[in-house]
């Protein structure tokens, strides 16, 4: 087997993976419609024990993450100090505790630690990004 070298086949290659992934996701939301169509409550549907719903927020957020290291050096930012990316952490644990203490109700200890553990991986997609901006500090 040989390695495509050709800029322009390589670039449809690209394409027709990410066309075969949008495929797939729409083939597992159809899923997950039928599935809520047949009378399966909306909480079963989303739920992380729907596999098909397991599959698909898998591959989102695989997207999502692989794609920081591309879209964070072409957005044009400076690297942010990490303390700053802490604090921005800190700030996205507050409002996301009182979102879940919203939702969850009587629980604050339920409250905190699901809104420690979405503030965890926001913070750690933005230390990620971070890592790949440029360090320039002449604006």
């Amino acid at each position: 087997m040989h390695k495509i070298t050709d800029e322009r086949l390589i670039k449809r290659n690209l394409m027709n993976i990410r066309v075969a992934f949008a495929v797939e996701n729409l083939a597992i939301l159809v899923i997950l419609g039928v599935q809520f169509v047949k009378g399966m409550p909306w909480g079963q549907v989303v739920s992380y024990t729907n596999l098909p719903f397991l599959i698909l927020m898998i591959g989102c957020f695989t997207t999502v993450v692989m794609s920081v290291n591309i879209s964070a050096p072409t957005a044009d930012k400076r690297k942010v100090p990490v303390n700053r990316v802490l604090l921005q952490g800190l700030v996205a644990w507050v409002i996301f505790a009182l979102l879940f203490r919203v939702m969850i109700g009587g629980r604050p200890w339920l409250s905190l630690l699901c809104g420690l553990v979405v503030a965890g991986v926001v913070t750690g997609i933005m230390l990620f990004a971070n890592h790949y901006r440029d360090s320039d500090d002449a604006d």
